[in-house]
């Protein structure tokens, strides 16, 4: 049996809807691609391109992170909030700040109590684990940058072709074609 998270929006026709083009996301997409092992579509030559920018090791710094037994990335953790931020600079200045005491709380939070196996170098030692996945992802950042800044034209088509789809009602169109790892129904 396969395993899925479902996200209920209520009826579309009431679900408030805005596109936000958000460097964050994208980072943790190509993390997670690049070098944690879940595929999420990157081209090829990025992934290169990632893979090179980073130092021997970076995939085990990520290990807790993408272990088949336990994926998730904790909130403290992710450059993505507030999403209407876009200076991702700013977030990972943030992130590399995060009080250790934060991350083991909500590790311990989010197991319940127990913390996987996979997360125990990070209880251990979170002061020095959130400085080293913050650096990674500032490498990453440092090195996809300039490709995120030339796509600003397509981010403002995109932003454009989902504003259409919601005045005209068809959004479901642009909900059913957002990817191959996601079902739209209802």
């Amino acid at each position: 049996m396969g395993r899925f998270s479902e996200l209920s929006l209520g009826p579309l026709e009431t679900a408030p809807v805005s596109v936000v083009a958000q460097p964050g996301v994208t980072l943790m997409s190509l993390v997670a691609d690049a070098l944690g092992g879940r595929s999420q579509g990157v081209l090829p030559a990025w992934r290169r391109l990632l893979r090179s920018a980073v130092p021997e090791g970076a995939e085990a710094v990520l290990r807790p992170l993408f272990a088949r037994e336990h994926s998730m990335v904790p909130d403290c953790l992710t450059p993505t909030a507030p999403l209407w931020e876009t200076d991702l600079r700013v977030q990972l200045e943030r992130l590399a700040e995060v009080p250790p005491s934060q991350l083991s709380q909500e590790l311990e939070t989010d197991f319940g109590g127990t913390v996987p196996g996979q997360w125990q170098s990070v209880v251990d030692r979170p002061k020095a684990f959130i400085h080293a996945y913050a650096a990674l992802l500032t490498t990453m950042w440092e090195a996809f940058g300039p490709i995120w800044a030339r796509a600003g034209s397509l981010l403002d088509q995109e932003t454009e072709r989902v504003g259409v789809a919601v005045v005209s009602n068809a959004l479901p169109s642009v909900l059913a074609g957002l990817g191959p790892k996601i079902r739209f129904a209802g």
